[in-house]
């Protein structure tokens, strides 16, 4: 081994015990040194899908569910929407809940039918948009029944913007009423724990569907208030994020057998079993970083902050449900036909970020998102003339990568100790996306703009 050798591997050995040390220090004085999230829903990766939180909603409402709440749910929750004052809980007992309710024009979400002929009818977005006319085709569905309470439930409280035909009112709530509704439930049976009452059987359910609402999807007041702060929960994940780089170094110089490949490296790192064991615990850390990327994405859907400068008229969509989830902004002249439904724009810019196969820094692309004919959601746009002729335009501009999704765009990258505090991250997306909409707005509508 020449001294070259010798003087590098050193290098490498005093890195594993500055990091042991820092490890073995927050171990002995951090309360929150863990990794995982503590819910069900969050570990099977379901905590984000809309379908999940409407069956689990839809059971807590049924007075018969076999959570053992009876009708307590259900009363609070009316309370959040101003329905069923002074039905007793005997009458309650008679409510029926269905899921997926079909209509003429649409399908509906959850509908609740109370004894004394209310309806409730509830529409859920978690992370997606309403499609074009939606709302109106709820209400029609509807319209033979008295006394309607129409509601919508979002993450942040957010208004109908597929209502235009009819001027009705739609009571809009947050997730922080069914957190404030099931908070009240625990409370009330956190005060009998020590009576000689029974438990209800799906206490400990209702106890994680909580802790799912508070942890993935934020319902707390903060989650609804223009942030200042966006802390990364977990010394853990700050510990992985602040020495990423080395972890990943180290990493890559353990030889491929150690990581569990096969085949010889010479440019491996010979080390003791237990300085591999150590990094290889360390590299797993990134499991964290998946939960961290979501959180920051989901804080970017501040409707305000990305359509401020870029003109009222300005379309959003989300699309959360997927390994590579995007917020998307659009004009409207930018759709190739009045009126057309889309899940995916044919064109937009916006931001997407790609939560398994990067490193945290390589998390979030802004740029334009439009799909070539190659691909799967290339439509009828990517293979005309003028469509082909933007995409070429885009995929030629200097200073930016490009793929066949996303023809021009660049990797937002964190800055200063981000691993405490994920606000200038979030800012520099911000500012990415302004700066792409001013840098290829004018392109998009000059060759696809719909006049």
């Amino acid at each position: 081994m020449t001294s070259s050798n010798l003087v590098t591997r050193s290098q490498w050995l005093r890195t594993i015990r500055t990091l042991e040390k820092e490890e073995l220090e927050l171990r002995a004085t951090s309360p929150s040194w863990g990794t995982g999230p503590v819910d069900l829903l969050s570990v099977s990766k379901w905590a984000n899908r809309e379908q999940t939180h409407n069956n689990v909603i839809a059971w807590l409402l049924s007075p018969y569910g076999r959570h053992g709440m009876g009708v307590r749910f259900l009363r609070y929750f009316l309370e959040e929407v101003g329905v069923g004052h002074g039905l007793s809980d005997e009458t309650l007992e008679g409510t029926v809940v269905e899921r997926e309710v079909k209509g003429k024009e649409s399908i509906q979400d959850i509908v609740i039918y109370l004894c004394n002929g209310e309806t409730v009818v509830i529409e859920t977005k978690v992370h997606s948009g309403e499609r074009p006319g939606q709302w109106d085709d709820i209400v029609e569905d509807f319209a033979g029944r008295k006394k309607v309470r129409f509601v919508f439930l979002t993450l942040k409280q957010g208004e109908p913007q597929s209502l235009k035909r009819h001027k009705i009112h739609i009571e809009c709530i947050s997730f922080q009423s069914i957190s404030r509704a099931l908070k009240k439930c625990l409370d009330e049976y956190e005060s009998k724990r020590r009576s000689l009452e029974p438990q209800p059987l799906g206490l400990e359910t209702i106890r994680n569907y909580y802790s799912t609402l508070l942890d993935e999807l934020m319902v707390s007041d903060q989650f609804f208030q223009p942030k200042t702060s966006i802390p990364i929960p977990g010394d853990m994940a700050r510990f992985y994020l602040k020495n990423e780089v080395q972890i990943n170094d180290l990493f890559k110089k353990i030889s491929p057998v150690a990581r569990g490949g096969a085949g010889a490296n010479s440019a491996s790192l010979e080390l003791p079993d237990s300085d591999i064991r150590r990094i290889k615990q360390w590299r797993n850390l990134r499991s964290e970083i998946p939960s961290i990327v979501r959180t920051l994405g989901r804080s970017i859907m501040d409707e305000k902050r990305l359509k401020a400068g870029l003109g009222k008229d300005i379309e959003i969509f989300c699309h959360s449900e997927s390994s590579s989830p995007k917020i998307l902004l659009l004009k409207p002249s930018w759709r190739q036909s009045k009126g057309e439904v889309v899940d995916h724009p044919e064109v937009a810019i916006g931001v997407e970020w790609q939560e398994p196969s990067y490193t945290f820094e390589e998390a979030y692309m802004v740029g334009v998102f439009f799909p070539s004919y190659e691909t799967d959601f290339g439509g009828s746009l990517s293979k005309n003339k003028n469509g082909k002729k933007l995409f070429e335009l885009l995929k030629g501009k200097n200073g930016y990568r490009h793929t066949k999704w996303w023809p021009a765009h660049r990797r937002a990258r964190p800055s200063g100790d981000y691993w405490n505090n994920l606000e200038s991250l979030r800012e520099s997306i911000f500012k990415l996306l302004h700066e792409e909409w001013q840098a290829h707005s004018g392109d998009i509508d000059r060759l696809i703009g719909r006049n």
